[in-house]
């Protein structure tokens, strides 16, 4: 498929299901593990796979002469839930030494709680009550199953192209919608905006103890296998460039009177791997100083400000590689040359 509704890739999926190339589940003895698990950020269409930030760690890292597969457990639209669901359903299975968690706040947050999710239509989700161990809510899943197998449409989505392509537009005019429906409901302020918010609203307050409870059972199931686990914070075009946060201030107007902190996820993602002892790997510093030169960030649909908020072009996977091997080598992440693997 060749993806051009934002940025320019050909996409493949191999025959395990992953934007990747084709791998074995039974691991290649001598070989070391790094499973990355993220949403549309990691799995990346908009460039091309070789493109990727996965695959070009993958080839640094065997350029210092290290065994090593970078695998892209990467799913457009996955909530930090079903990035853990992936792994403890599907990538365990593949014996990962390492467990990267790539957490985009902008919207991953947000995908954490119903009320803020915009795009987790039947996606589960943590249940608020949950305490030592998470209980998940499957039945907006259950439902769009049900929903989805529904004949005849069940049959007409699998046999007729057509069909799957008006659907598309269908999906792209309901994301249209929905985005202004949530600036509506939310002052004029796009509710992706509100994140950045000094102080956060008791809602998003509330999504972040969602996250942590999925934080904290992704670490603790990656540590039953023996695999190591870091978060990446992987960052937004806004917040690496306050140029492009500057247009969002002049086209709604009703943000000027506010406080804003667009470090404020950043810290407070790196706040809660401290507080759980995790590892974290924060590449803003290396986007910043890359900032000048080809752009690093695609143009997000939705409005004008945001141009530059999109997903990552094939220069801002290059940095995002740059910064990871770095950051890897630095907490011990990954072996010397001479050292043996599992």
């Amino acid at each position: 498929m060749h993806w051009t509704e934002e940025g320019n890739g050909y996409v493949t999926i191999n025959s395990l299901g992953l934007r990747d190339p084709e791998r074995t589940i039974q691991k290649p003895a001598g070989t070391y593990r790094i499973a990355v698990f993220g949403d549309s950020m990691t799995e990346a269409v908009q460039v091309n796979q070789d493109e990727t930030f996965t695959q070009l760690l993958e080839r640094r890292l065997r350029a210092r002469g290290l065994n090593v597969e970078v695998l892209n457990f990467g799913v457009n639209g996955y909530s930090p839930l079903q990035g853990y669901l992936t792994f403890d359903l599907v990538g365990k299975a593949f014996a990962p030494d390492l467990v990267l968690h790539a957490v985009f706040t902008d919207n991953d947050i947000a995908d954490c709680d119903p009320a803020l999710a915009a795009g987790q239509v039947g996606a589960p989700f943590v249940q608020k009550e949950a305490t030592s161990r998470i209980d998940i809510d499957y039945s907006q899943s259950e439902a769009s199953t049900r929903d989805y197998e529904r004949e005849p449409l069940f049959t007409l989505r699998r046999l007729s192209a057509t069909y799957r392509m008006l659907s598309s537009i269908r999906r792209t005019y309901a994301a249209k919608g929905a985005f202004r429906a949530a600036l509506s409901a939310s002052s004029g302020i796009p509710r992706r905006y509100l994140i950045y918010a000094d102080p956060l609203e008791p809602q998003w307050e509330a999504a972040w103890d969602l996250y942590e409870k999925v934080m904290i059972a992704f670490s603790r199931d990656a540590a039953a296998v023996n695999a190591k686990f870091a978060i990446i914070s992987v960052p937004a075009g806004q917040v690496v460039d306050p140029t492009v946060w500057n247009r969002a201030i002049k086209e709604f107007p009703t943000m000027a009177p506010k406080r804003w902190k667009l470090l404020g996820p950043e810290e407070r993602l790196r706040g809660l791997a401290i507080k759980h002892n995790l590892k974290i790997i924060q590449p803003i510093n290396e986007f910043q100083r890359n900032v000048d030169g080809a752009p690093l960030f695609l143009n997000a649909t939705g409005s004008r400000s945001m141009n530059g908020m999109g997903h990552m072009t094939a220069r801002g996977h290059e940095v995002m590689a740059t910064a990871l091997e770095t950051a890897l080598e630095a907490d011990g992440l990954i072996p010397s040359v001479r050292s043996s693997v599992r």
